[in-house]
């Protein structure tokens, strides 16, 4: 997935494919694997996870690595 650092802000993680109604947490490392940020998330009725990320990523345009959990 591909997130432009283009208007409108804050920018927002969108994805689909996940089980209704589920507590997730969403994970986003830099190359070397260290978790920048932990966002908790609740999937929609539609298996949609959707969040704002933080500030940090409207300023710098970089390659992140993201990974999904269920929430237990």
């Amino acid at each position: 997935m591909e997130i432009t650092r283009l208007a409108p802000f804050p920018l927002t993680f969108v994805q689909s494919g996940f089980t209704p109604s589920t507590k997730y947490v969403v994970t986003i490392m830099n190359d070397y694997s260290a978790d920048l940020v932990e966002i908790p998330v609740t999937s929609n009725v539609s298996g949609v996870i959707s969040t704002p990320l933080p500030e940090y990523f409207s300023r710098y345009d970089a390659e992140y690595r993201v990974e999904v959990y269920e929430d237990l």
